[in-house]
């Protein structure tokens, strides 16, 4: 939704792409939260929470 769509250029500047999103994968929930928090700058716990979730369903969805 349009409250997330600020994150989008941090995820820009930080070179974050499919290969990335997918190497994430193998990382703990913590660790993830961690990066998208302080790296990513996601201020909002439940922000951070929300993107892990979208994330998770892009990790488990059957490939192309």
């Amino acid at each position: 939704g349009a409250a997330y769509s600020v994150y989008q250029q941090a995820f820009v500047d930080n070179g974050i792409d499919g290969t990335m999103l997918a190497d994430w994968r193998g990382q703990s929930e913590e660790d993830t939260l961690r990066t998208l928090t302080t790296d990513l700058a996601i201020a909002s716990s439940l922000h951070g929470k929300r993107v892990l979730l979208e994330l998770k369903k892009l990790w488990n969805r059957p490939p192309a």
